[in-house]
């Protein structure tokens, strides 16, 4: 019996403890204010250059690679856009783009 009440006294204190003070919360965590030395610049403005193209045939294939060879993903419509991959480079008149979460390659003499 001793025991139990050391254990629900104890359990009391802990509790008693935890109660929080009107005005602080328990769990409170204020972050050091940034020094001169240690603040970051914001970025006032940042610029992406987006190339896109608009199909203009009636349906384009949207191909694994570029030949008209290569396995088709699906088949584009006329006025889906597509944005033109930047890092990989054109072979030919064969352009790698990304439609939606695809990516691809589109012959673009039907693109504009």
């Amino acid at each position: 019996m001793r025991k139990i009440f050391i254990l629900l006294a104890s359990l009391f204190m802990t509790m008693a403890c935890a109660v929080p003070v009107p005005g602080r919360s328990l769990y409170a965590y204020t972050a050091p204010s940034p020094t001169s030395d240690t603040a970051m610049p914001l970025a006032t403005s940042v610029t992406i250059n987006v190339l896109q193209c608009i199909v203009t045939a009636t349906n384009l294939n949207l191909r694994k690679g570029p030949s008209t060879n290569a396995m088709v993903d699906i088949v584009l419509n006329s006025g889906d856009v597509v944005t033109i991959d930047q890092n990989t480079p054109a072979q030919g008149n064969w352009q790698r783009v990304f439609y939606g979460d695809l990516a691809g390659w589109i012959n673009t003499n039907y693109c504009r």
